[in-house]
């Protein structure tokens, strides 16, 4: 699985473990309510306990796995009621700071926004799914940023890193794939409307940018 998740490990076998137990969650050969134990992989790898425990705790620490002690780690379960608060928590939060931090975004703001969109989306390209996530997380964050609010920034990218493992997963699920074209035209529209002073729209657009992951999501079969 390519991964971008490598800033969330401390070490190489950890990350080896993380991303194993990862792709496995997202391509559902771990359902929702599974239990994955730290022997059952100590078994299948061969390998010492300590770099499987991390990877776990590590799993357990950004929501996807919930420990249950003396028992094992408990596959969370995305739930559709879970997407949609979150998605709400999103809009409220995102738009909300849009509208009324709008008269301090700078030709600076802008041009650091631009420069994201140029780093990731210079051309279509194919990528994995939460390498896309990861690209559009970056862009979010780096709008909330703007505002300075270092709590809202904090709780948006634990909402973000739970709705990526969502979206590979629907992905998969859809289309028995992790790779998509990566071309970000909410995006770009988005930064259009910022540079044209278009707060209405720029606030639209941002909304709908944020809703569209519901409709990737409801494809869920």
């Amino acid at each position: 699985m390519n991964t971008i998740k490598s800033k969330y490990t401390v070490s190489i076998k950890k990350k080896h473990f993380y991303d194993i137990v990862l792709s496995r969650i997202i391509q559902c050969n771990y359902n929702s309510g599974d239990i994955i134990t730290e022997k059952s992989l100590v078994d299948e790898f061969e390998v010492s306990k300590s770099p499987i425990r991390e990877a776990l705790i590590e799993l357990c620490n950004e929501g996807f796995l919930k420990s249950i002690p003396r028992f094992g780690y408990e596959v969370v379960s995305f739930s559709k009621d879970n997407i949609i608060q979150l998605t709400e928590y999103r809009v409220l939060v995102e738009c909300g700071y849009l509208a009324n931090h709008w008269e301090s975004i700078t030709a600076q703001d802008i041009a650091k926004l631009k420069k994201l969109l140029q780093t990731y989306y210079d051309e279509p390209h194919k990528e994995a799914a939460l390498e896309h996530w990861e690209h559009n997380t970056d862009f979010h964050l780096t709008l909330i940023s703007l505002f300075g609010n270092d709590f809202v920034y904090r709780q948006l990218k634990s909402a973000l890193q739970y709705l990526g493992v969502a979206y590979a997963q629907a992905y998969w699920i859809n289309l028995h794939t992790e790779n998509i074209v990566s071309e970000c035209e909410a995006h770009k529209r988005f930064i259009r409307l910022l540079e044209e002073n278009k707060k209405q729209e720029a606030i639209e657009c941002l909304h709908q940018d944020i809703e569209n992951f519901s409709t990737i999501e409801s494809q869920k079969i």
